[in-house]
């Protein structure tokens, strides 16, 4: 090319590669595509520039344009059919399908585009860029940190703006030389074919030095924004992260019941706060794999969500709703983790790099054993571990756990996570507030419970045992079922589930559960999760899908200060993963300690490679916003400073300058008296026109009648020393 501003399209159209590639696992293809059609869009460029071609006809022009249509149509469908392929199976999400091949169909018509203008682009590069952007983001192409987050909105919005510079100025330039083509020339003055050359040098010359200086501007513009960009992404990492938890807090408790009429809400992880939502969740898309997760032996039940307050068919927690109730409300404060150091625990079928060690609890000498879990990051954050999870490594900056030990968020969703899971949960002493609210029973339905509860457990003395006779109840009085069973009136759906012992599902089971230990004194609180208990062979990992959605209880230890599960749904058997391989079978076998030293294994092969391999696009734009603020700034000042100082103003001659200073301000006289030159119109055609009516003798023109004459002789004589190179002497009315 012989211009290189015109580098600038095919650099914005590899970011988008790269976004685009990283973030779908396509960028060997798109990357291919690339190549091929920016080598293709190159030549023509090259061609265009060398052509002396008319314009097309219009009887052309129209089934060129047909064509191109067409041609768009097709490669819009072949994409789509190339993403469908890939998304088509038993556990099709639509969602996903739509976001994936909507993106790369944007990319695949931005090259097109390309094709289409080389040299400065279509405006519709615009919008299908901020698509191919957008899409991106949304399916995980930035990380989850604040910080670049920050970086691709900030850097998205500069790219735009330069880009729509660069592409719509050009447009604009076109446009209006095609107009200037078809309305003629006819106004223009006839003027020798070396001058006209010479006019045509100076103003490619004169354009070459606005783009230079332009580029300086739009450098150092770059590098100021690349400072406020690290200094608002510092802000924000200390500022956003209550807001966002907040936030969170506000909207993950009716979520569920947004929801819950919708037969989509399957794609999202199901918190199953609301009783029947996770009911709704096995049933709409039972097969849909909700998550995948690799360990040696099966990982059994991985809680997602914990709540300790019910009313009314509603589960919340303490902490999500109005803490007047309580005075000790450091008690129910949530739990910020910082990293502790750089994973060292090797990943099944491929080394995670980028990974830090988040610790829960203090480091002690207990048996270990590991289960990475891969989720779907169009479900939303919920991250899923065991009960004794000791410590996680995970591409995250600090990660939140609820009092209840659950991860809330701060985890890159997009990238698998690691969770190590000790024999037994750690000892943990129960603050008398929270003591509380995990033994507080809802008044409405006290008396139903109460009377239950004294029924079942009878002299049972230790919570372990009112735990075991509550799931023998269970287990021989009821049955399961998933069909849901309408309640009367305003009944609350646990006392009725109490008194008619219809059938029921998980939710009810463990909700009841819980208030039941709750009437005994026996601190418990209602889990949701999944049942990650099913190996699949084609992947070699273990798979956890929406039918395996469940709810169980965690119930409190006072022998031992410990928390324990207790699952009273019929048919189901709790199993959990521990570091000797083996899942513990019953409540008794949760309860047993197991004492035994283990060691991680660590490996450093191929890791380099790993971590080449797993960045993301906006991994190198973080580092830039980092590194190379300073740098820029002080590059993008020296150069523009040389460039003003050295010929930055030499752009024009000084008899051009006067002569502009000079034309400019006798027409500012003349406007006075509506006498208005126009664009189109030479000084010629203006100087007969100020005769004709100096001689007509308008109302408009009484007070500048006299002067008409002058004005007009001036003009000519001005036009003729212009044209000949020379400075035209300044208008005196003498």
């Amino acid at each position: 090319m012989k211009n290189r501003s015109q580098w600038f399209l095919p650099a914005l159209l590899l970011m988008e590669c790269i976004f685009l590639g990283t973030t779908f696992g396509t960028f060997s293809v798109s990357f291919l595509l690339f190549v091929v059609l920016s080598g293709v869009a190159l030549k023509r460029a090259n061609e265009i520039q060398e052509s002396t071609a008319d314009q097309v006809q219009p009887s052309k022009l129209f089934s060129r344009n047909l064509a191109w249509g067409l041609l768009l149509l097709m490669a819009s469908v072949i994409v789509s059919l190339w993403r469908f392929q890939t998304h088509y199976s038993d556990t099709f999400n639509p969602v996903a399908f739509f976001v994936d091949a909507f993106a790369h169909v944007c990319f695949v018509l931005s090259l097109l585009f390309y094709v289409k203008r080389p040299l400065f682009g279509h405006p519709v590069l615009l919008g299908l860029g901020l698509l191919v952007v957008m899409l991106s983001a949304a399916s995980g192409a930035a990380s989850q940190s604040l910080t670049s987050q920050v970086t691709v909105a900030i850097l998205a919005c500069m790219a735009f703006l330069f880009a729509s510079r660069y592409i719509l100025h050009a447009w604009y330039q076109d446009q209006r030389s095609l107009r200037l083509q078809r309305s003629g020339s006819r106004f223009l003055p006839r003027q020798s074919s070396a001058i006209n050359s010479s006019a045509t040098s100076q103003k490619t010359q004169a354009t070459n030095d606005q783009l230079k200086i332009g580029w300086l501007v739009s450098a150092v513009v770059l590098s100021i924004f690349l400072m406020a960009t690290s200094l608002v992404a510092n802000v924000t990492s200390s500022v956003l992260p209550e807001l966002q938890r907040v936030v969170h807090d506000q909207l993950k408790s009716s979520f569920d019941t947004v929801t819950q009429d919708i037969s989509a809400a399957n794609s999202h992880y199901v918190r199953g706060s609301r009783l029947g939502s996770l009911r709704r969740h096995m049933i709409v898309d039972p097969t849909e794999i909700a998550f995948r997760a690799h360990s040696d032996t099966n990982p059994g039940y991985l809680r997602g969500s914990a709540f300790d307050a019910y009313s009314d068919g509603r589960w919340d927690e303490v902490s999500d709703l109005s803490r007047g109730r309580v005075s000790d409300t450091e008690s129910f404060d949530r739990k910020v983790i910082d990293p502790t150091g750089k994973a060292t625990t090797k990943g099944y079928r491929s080394n995670l790099s980028n990974l830090k060690r988040f610790d829960f609890f203090e480091k002690d000498d207990a048996r270990i054993a590991t289960v990475q879990i891969e989720n779907d990051p169009l479900k939303g954050h919920v991250f899923f571990s065991p009960l004794s999870t000791r410590w996680v490594e995970a591409r995250a900056r600090r990660i939140y756990l609820s009092n209840h030990g659950v991860i809330e968020h701060g985890i890159n969703a997009r990238f698998p996570y690691i969770v190590g899971v000790g024999s037994q949960p750690v000892t943990e002493s129960l603050a008398p507030a929270r003591r509380a609210v995990l033994t507080h029973v809802d008044e409405s339905i006290a008396d139903t419970v109460r009377a239950v509860a004294q029924e079942v457990c009878g002299d049972q003395l230790t919570n372990t045992a009112c735990a075991i006779a509550i799931r023998n109840y269970f287990n021989a009085e009821y049955e399961y079922s998933l069909q849901g069973v309408p309640v009367p009136g305003r009944d609350d759906p646990l006392a009725y589930f109490l008194r008619t012992k219809h059938p029921a599902n998980c939710e009810l089971f463990a909700s009841a559960t819980v208030l039941l230990l709750r009437s005994v004194d026996v601190p418990a609180r209602y889990v949701t999760g999944y049942i990650a208990d099913e190996r699949s062979a084609e992947e070699e990992c273990w798979v956890a899908r929406n039918r395996d959605a469940h709810a169980w209880v965690e119930a409190y230890d006072d022998v031992t200060e410990t928390w324990f599960a207790v699952e009273s749904t019929p048919g189901r058997t709790y199993l959990t993963l521990t570091p000797d391989g083996n899942q513990s079978a019953s409540l008794a076998d949760s309860l047993n300690q197991l004492e035994s030293d283990a060691s991680d294994g660590t490996s450093i092969v191929g890791r380099f490679i790993g971590w080449l391999l797993s960045n993301r696009a906006t991994d190198p734009l973080t580092l830039l916003i980092q590194v190379g603020q300073w740098p820029v700034l002080m590059l993008g000042i020296f150069l523009l400073w040389r460039r003003l100082r050295h010929g930055g103003d030499d752009r024009f001659s000084p008899d051009d300058v006067k002569s502009h200073r000079m034309l400019a301000s006798v027409d500012r006289k003349l406007r006075k008296f509506s006498l208005a030159r126009s664009p189109s119109e030479t000084l010629h055609q203006f100087a007969s026109r100020l005769e004709r009516q100096a001689i007509q003798k308008d109302d408009s023109s009484d007070h500048a009648g006299d002067l008409l004459p002058a004005y007009a002789d001036w003009y000519r004589k001005f036009a003729e020393a212009r044209y000949q190179g020379q400075l035209p002497e300044a208008f005196s009315p003498n």
